[in-house]
């Protein structure tokens, strides 16, 4: 971020080049016997800036789907605000996220949306062997699983027996099977005596026996979910908003600013987002908690961590927060769950192709394409609206354009490069080990160009936006009925 707010100084700074002046328009007062007074004929530049700041906020915020956090203990209404205050960091952290890099957000709605599309076939089987009272097993099911509602306790085994597991697991883990990054950061998970699993994972420790089927009513999942009605209800009545407005004054000929045609693509790839994360729980705060029956062996803690969620950061992390109730580490956000639940249903050729390394973030990838582009192809609504000078005009075409094209460009890279990073043998029985090491390097090095050449068009933009705002030209100002439709500004 601070890439951006510096080259946002830069922009500010260089009001020296224009003499800076401010307009507070007068209007005379109503008679006293006036019933109605309509509203001025003009807008301020802090009413569009906050209308769209509005839009932001309100989309990113409402469009998130957290995983089921850390709980903490009980204690006095003092400790449950300031709690509260601090556990809303994580949020307000992926809202600014999603503000820079929309994209991932939409791609791994998409991923999330693949992944428990269907219920995983194992967990219907379990399901069946249950008995005929058990809760089948759905997709609601597998949502909450991939959040980490259903937790694996092991509490009531004594400690040297968990002592000395682990002990094994860490000699299990040495093998060149779990050197992924990903997989190491679930082994540090289940170093605790209880484990939020995701669905296949589940699968994995009812296939060993390791615990009963969690049998959980689909109406009680359903409860859970608490989502922000009240915000989605505003954030859709300033997108409409938003939209007609932009439409007005098109209509009446009149100019817009740069920024709402931001904040209408902000919107767009928000909406998209929103879709896919239809059924997609939010706010859950409480897990289900399953007694295991035996302990695991080494081996399938193992097996549990190579199947568990795949990591957007494997290098850096920051320490987990362990629950105060248990003795439990959530999923982390960053999780995606794609190449153990999604990819079954693609073709065989495809999943050949791309291989267990490629899989994982296949969907990630097509929902990146497709956001940037039409987040990218929006900015070009802005085409010939004034820009301070014509160099800044030219700019944002060429920023606009890049921002819709990269993403596109890369895709064809991103397809070698998927499978050349494997190693797992998707190329091998076509080309020698050296070809794919030097096909690896040269599309990551042209992929580390293209990356590079993006977050500078996204960051002009981001800039401009702001910038452009103090450089409107006189009848960016000039209302329209649009401004009686009903919004939060």
């Amino acid at each position: 971020m601070a890439p951006h707010l510096f080259l946002i100084f830069l922009s500010f700074s260089s009001f020296h080049h224009s003499t800076a002046s401010s307009f507070k328009p007068s209007c005379t007062l109503p008679p006293p016997d006036t019933n109605f007074v309509s509203g001025p004929g003009t807008r301020g530049t802090i009413s569009i800036l906050w209308n769209c700041i509005s839009i932001f906020i309100l989309c990113t915020w409402t469009i998130q789907r957290l995983n089921i956090p850390a709980a903490r203990r009980d204690a006095g209404w003092v400790h449950k605000i300031w709690w509260a205050i601090l556990d809303s960091r994580t949020k307000i952290s992926w809202m600014l996220f999603t503000i820079f890099i929309p994209e991932f957000i939409l791609g791994k709605a998409l991923g999330e949306r693949e992944a428990t599309k269907r219920p995983w076939p194992g967990m219907r089987d379990h399901a069946k062997k249950a008995g005929d009272d058990a809760q089948e097993w759905t997709s609601g099911h597998a949502r909450m699983a991939n959040m980490g509602y259903f937790a694996l306790d092991f509490s009531d085994f004594p400690e040297s027996d968990w002592k000395e597991l682990h002990k094994s697991a860490r000699e299990v883990a040495k093998l060149p099977l779990y050197s992924e990054r990903s997989t190491r950061i679930n082994m540090a998970r289940l170093r605790h005596r209880c484990w939020a699993l995701t669905e296949h994972q589940w699968d994995i420790v009812l296939d060993k026996h390791l615990a009963d089927y969690p049998d959980v009513r689909l109406s009680h999942l359903a409860d859970l979910n608490k989502s922000d009605v009240i915000a989605r209800v505003l954030a859709v009545i300033q997108v409409v908003y938003l939209a007609i407005q932009l439409l007005a004054r098109k209509v009446y000929g009149l100019a817009s600013a740069q920024i709402e045609i931001a904040a209408l693509a902000f919107a767009a790839t928000s909406f998209v987002t929103y879709i896919l994360f239809w059924d997609q729980p939010d706010g859950v705060r409480s897990r289900r908690v399953v007694k295991a029956k035996k302990l695991p062996t080494a081996d399938q803690v193992g097996v549990i961590s190579l199947w568990g969620p795949t990591y957007l950061w494997s290098g850096f992390r920051r320490r987990a927060r362990i629950d105060g109730e248990l003795d439990l580490v959530p999923i982390p956000n960053d999780g995606s769950n794609v190449s153990r639940n999604g990819m079954w249903e693609m073709p065989q050729s495809i999943r050949g192709y791309f291989g267990n390394q490629g899989s994982q973030v296949l969907y990630l990838i097509l929902g990146a394409l497709f956001a940037g582009t039409l987040f990218g192809g929006i900015h070009c609504l802005a085409w010939n609206f004034d820009f301070p000078t014509h160099i800044e005009q030219i700019l944002w075409r060429v920023c606009s354009v890049l921002t819709a094209a990269l993403p596109v460009l890369a895709s064809p890279l991103l397809a070698l490069w998927i499978p050349a990073r494997g190693r797992d043998g998707t190329l091998t029985g076509y080309l020698a080990t050296g070809t794919i090491r030097r096909i690896e390097i040269a599309c990551l090095v042209c992929l580390a160009i293209l990356l590079v050449g993006y977050i500078l068009a996204r960051g002009f933009l981001l800039v401009e936006m702001f910038r452009t705002l103090f450089f409107l030209p006189p009848d960016a100002f000039t209302e329209t009925w649009s401004a009686s439709f009903p919004h939060w500004g």
